[in-house]
């Protein structure tokens, strides 16, 4: 990008679909017969980065069930059924929601605190 006082900087565009936000939410996640527990460490509505306690033996492309408590006064549970779509390391997965429709509190937090 070029200043209109003739300083060169540059510049990178990230393109997302949706807005995500760094939240530290505690909650698990449910593979089969195992479960982990770890922190959301970042919320979209799209999808969601989450980072387990111990190692998680999952593949990309796979189903799992996430449950995660809000920040919100009333403390809602919320739980959804995602699929890994990149595993970082074997601590760090990054989900993306299978339904997108989030009317519950989930929902609301979208619209209030995004």
């Amino acid at each position: 990008y070029k200043c209109p006082c003739g300083k060169v900087s540059p510049v990178l565009l990230e393109r997302r679909r949706s807005v995500r936000k760094s939240v530290g939410f505690k909650g698990c996640f449910i593979q089969g017969p195992k479960e982990y527990k770890g922190i959301v460490t970042d919320l979209s509505r799209h999808g969601i980065r989450f980072q387990t306690m111990e190692k998680a033996f999952v593949k990309a492309d796979a189903a799992a069930e996430i449950r995660f408590i809000l920040d919100n006064p009333n403390q809602s549970e919320i739980s959804r059924i995602v699929r890994i779509k990149k595993e970082f390391s074997p601590y760090l997965l990054g989900c993306e929601f299978i339904d997108q429709d989030h009317f519950d509190d989930l929902g609301k937090y979208f619209l209030f605190h995004f």
